[in-house]
């Protein structure tokens, strides 16, 4: 009777540590939709934290006191009409931001320092972003965009982006 019982409980034992033999990376979608709330719900409040006055309007969505507009999308997608879309891969891939209406936006103190990699500026045509690098004192112009625009990789000068204008006036 003991030798039954200790393989039942060592066929348990290897059940109970299954999971533990997947590939690295390998995670089911109750622990990769947890891990996509939490880094939005990351993100969005290091916006809010860094633009004061800005506050959180929807789960992945921030409304800045000068109006604009920034949905964070952690998996990346399509650029919406009449935004600027911020990408942390080449290829328009990775995590994404986008910016709606005109108003500068500080990303860098949101984790989003030197971070942009490729962009589209899909907004009216003509309608012309603007990035800016923090120089320790004030706010440097590294490049600015005109719609329709897509750049992939982005400018080695758009790279260092802390903070942008989707839209100048």
């Amino acid at each position: 009777m003991k030798h039954a019982i200790r393989k039942t409980l060592t066929s348990a034992a290897a059940v109970a540590l299954l999971p533990l033999a997947l590939p690295p990376g390998t995670a089911n979608a109750a622990e990769r939709s947890g891990d996509t709330a939490r880094a939005t719900r990351a993100a969005v409040d290091g916006l809010v934290a860094a633009n004061p006055g800005a506050h959180i309007t929807g789960v992945n969505t921030v409304q800045l006191a000068n109006g604009v507009i920034a949905t964070f999308a952690p998996n990346g997608g399509p650029c919406p009409w009449e935004n600027l879309c911020i990408y942390d891969q080449p290829g328009t891939q990775g995590i994404q931001w986008n910016f709606y209406r005109c108003g500068f936006v500080n990303i860098g103190l949101s984790g989003w320092s030197d971070r942009i990699r490729s962009f589209i500026n899909n907004q009216t045509s003509g309608t012309v972003a603007e990035f800016s690098n923090w120089n320790g004192r004030s706010w440097d112009v590294v490049g600015q965009s005109t719609a329709f625009e897509i750049q992939d990789p982005a400018d080695p000068g758009i790279q260092t982006t802390d903070g942008l204008n989707p839209c100048l006036h």
